[in-house]
């Protein structure tokens, strides 16, 4: 149990300095797509006179690579998140006491101090120390695994959880909308205007 205990609170705190480095990473891509749009806004200003279509060129053509790694860097962190938060859970599970069987009314089982467990209850505490290890091995698997914030996609997955986060990421792809966030249109606009007003 205290090898248990151990093992939680490692994977907690190599959990939480992943997350800190994410968010890092994470806020460097946004600062450079915004930083983008910002460094492109004049001469798109210049160049398109309707608003809508200025805000279009920024976020749909010159800054696209930018802010597109930032969207694929956020999805693939929230799937590794979800990935090692449902391994933990398993972790837990198997560390939790087995489940004491209810015993037939009116009758009491007195197990004698100091008898070895029986068979069967030694056979099933082996069972479940054999699936704590193995899934142990897996979180430690994707606790090293981490977003490249070069490509944005997961790198160093374990092989038992690349194959369904290729299905899973395959779908999200599918699923997400053409355009680009809100907050790049809005900061598009905002830089565009500006850039009008400083003529």
């Amino acid at each position: 149990m205290k090898a248990a205990m151990t093992a939680a609170l490692c994977a907690a705190l190599t959990l939480a300095a992943g997350g800190a480095a994410a968010q890092e990473a994470q806020t460097r891509l946004a600062a450079k797509a915004e930083a983008c749009i910002a460094g492109h806004a004049a001469e798109v200003a210049r160049a398109e006179p309707n608003l809508a279509a200025a805000v279009d060129v920024l976020v749909g053509d010159l800054c696209a690579p930018e802010i597109e790694l930032v969207q694929r860097y956020e999805a693939s962190s929230r799937m590794l998140g979800l990935l090692r938060s449902q391994q933990q859970t398993s972790v837990q599970r198997t560390t939790a006491p087995p489940p004491v069987p209810a015993e037939p009314p009116g009758v009491q089982v007195v197990q004698p101090q100091g008898a070895a467990p029986s068979p069967a209850v030694a056979a099933m505490a082996a069972m479940r120390e054999r699936e704590r290890q193995s899934q142990e091995a897996k979180l430690a698997e994707l606790q090293q695994a981490r977003v490249s914030p070069e490509t944005g996609e997961i790198e160093g997955l374990p092989p038992s959880q690349a194959g369904m986060f290729s299905v899973v990421s395959l779908a999200l792809d599918q699923l997400r909308p053409n355009r680009s966030p809100a907050r790049y249109r809005a900061a598009a606009a905002r830089a565009v205007l500006s850039a009008r007003a400083g003529r």
